[in-house]
């Protein structure tokens, strides 16, 4: 299970998807700094400004479904299915992503500041399960090349 490349390569969105509930994604400044994280959009000082559990939700979901994917290595097929349905929520929290910005910039008159490591692990992610894909699909196919041969 661990020694297929598949596996290692669920293994680090699951870490990284880790990585990125315990992170901020992007920054603004108004009076001060104002971060949004997966969870909520707060300021320097910890207060919270607007709740954004939507993501986390997106985040956490995401994450279930790869952890369970790795366990899933005797049916690819189900592991492909899981595999694309993570990737496209994966891309689909760019567009929360992009709606938080957009949102709050406009409701709390925010400026863009910067994006946080947390903007980029997504994608990083989609790669990451774009590979594993490909690999699990060509263990598929040289199985059923040799249950032909038998």
């Amino acid at each position: 299970m661990i020694q297929r490349i598949q596996t290692l390569y669920l293994f680090l969105v699951v870490v990284l998807t880790g990585v990125i509930l315990a992170t901020n994604i992007l920054s603004f400044t108004n009076t001060g700094l104002i971060f949004l994280s997966p969870y909520r959009l707060y300021n320097e000082t910890g207060i919270t400004i607007k709740e954004a559990m939507p993501l986390a939700t997106l985040f956490h979901l995401s994450f279930i479904l790869v952890a369970t994917a790795i366990f899933f290595y005797k049916k690819r097929v189900i592991q492909i299915r899981i595999s694309i349905f993570s990737l496209v929520l994966y891309l689909g929290s760019y567009a929360l992503i992009a709606y938080y910005y957009f949102t709050f910039k406009k409701d709390l008159s925010l400026e863009f500041n910067s994006f946080k490591i947390g903007a980029v692990i997504p994608l990083i992610n989609a790669i990451l399960l774009y590979l594993a894909v490909r690999s699990i699909g060509k263990d598929e196919a040289l199985v059923r090349s040799l249950d032909r041969i038998r």
